[in-house]
């Protein structure tokens, strides 16, 4: 029963939180990524905000939060990343949720508990 409830909890908290994520179109978006630059600006913990994401087409990018996202493979300076941390959207290289290593603790927790 103790599983079951971790569980719920990793897998229900990200989603329940508002994060403050970095904004910007183009202007100060581009990598390496410089949150001070002019035209950057953050969205605050508006509670829409469950990701945070960085979106490039063709090397124009554009920063901002939503409250889905599927992350695209980077192919040819094209793609979409997510993230579910504060400003974790500043990052230059691309980055995927973290749902796997959610999804790893959660089964080594469910094994450990129930041995």
């Amino acid at each position: 029963m103790n599983a079951i409830i971790v569980l719920c909890v990793c897998i229900l908290l990200p989603a329940c939180a508002a994060l403050n994520c970095y904004s910007c179109t183009n202007i100060g978006c581009s990598d390496p990524f410089n949150s001070g630059a002019i035209g950057v600006s953050t969205t605050g913990a508006v509670s829409s905000n469950t990701y945070c994401t960085k979106i490039v087409n063709s090397g124009t990018v554009v920063r901002g939060g939503a409250s889905s996202c599927t992350a695209v493979a980077f192919v040819l300076n094209t793609g979409i990343a997510c993230c579910q941390t504060d400003l974790c959207n500043g990052a230059s290289a691309n980055y995927e949720t973290p749902l796997l290593l959610t999804f790893s603790v959660v089964v080594v927790l469910i094994k450990i508990y129930s041995a």
